[in-house]
């Protein structure tokens, strides 16, 4: 658990004017083997979800999202030592992630090196602006399920509480057989049991 405090899970977070234009983030380290999201997100508090969801590019079978387009258009270039490691733009599938406050939309992943500083450029290509009111954020996330090490950290921690629990188990029984044979022996040998 310690060593997981220490790991960057979520190494950018900042404001995103989606208005047409170009963003660059400041140099960003990474300690954390893993596969890294890169999302749009926006306050589901401030916007009502199902408008958010069709905002943001989420199409469902139910929703009503021609009256409301997706207006998250944007190619992205991540780059580490001035030499480019991926890019990709909002053309392919997104997914995305709901929490208690937000809505996010994953415009793209790479995978994350340990020790490697990366940048990010981000041209939107729309105008985004319908999303001001959700205060938009461009984020880096450690996507959890594919956290590398970190995805191993509990299991291993799990197994370790188990087997120290077994090994408990087996000790007290250990003791108790070993107690009951020298009390039973003790009790025969006495006057009185004669």
């Amino acid at each position: 658990m310690c060593w997981a405090k220490t790991r960057i899970t979520r190494p950018v977070d900042m404001p995103v004017p989606m208005s047409t234009g170009h963003i660059r983030t400041s140099q960003f380290p990474i300690n954390l083997e893993a596969v890294y999201l890169i999302e749009i997100s926006a306050d589901k508090n401030r916007i009502p979800a199902e408008t958010l969801h069709c905002l943001l590019g989420y199409k469902f079978l139910d929703s009503d999202c021609a009256h409301t387009p997706s207006v998250v258009q944007a190619s992205w270039v991540l780059s580490s030592n001035s030499q480019v490691v991926a890019r990709g733009s909002t053309d392919g599938p997104g997914g995305g992630a709901v929490t208690n406050d937000a809505i996010a939309r994953a415009i793209g992943f790479f995978d994350g090196k340990k020790g490697c500083c990366y940048v990010l450029d981000v041209n939107i290509l729309g105008d985004g602006r319908k999303l001001a009111p959700g205060n938009p954020r461009l984020r880096v996330e450690a996507f959890p399920y594919l956290a590398g090490k970190m995805a191993w950290g509990p299991a291993v921690l799990l197994i370790t509480i188990i087997l120290e629990v077994i090994g408990l188990v087996l000790l007290t029984i250990a003791s108790i057989a070993r107690w009951r044979p020298r009390s039973l022996n003790a009790s025969s040998d006495s006057p009185n049991s004669r």
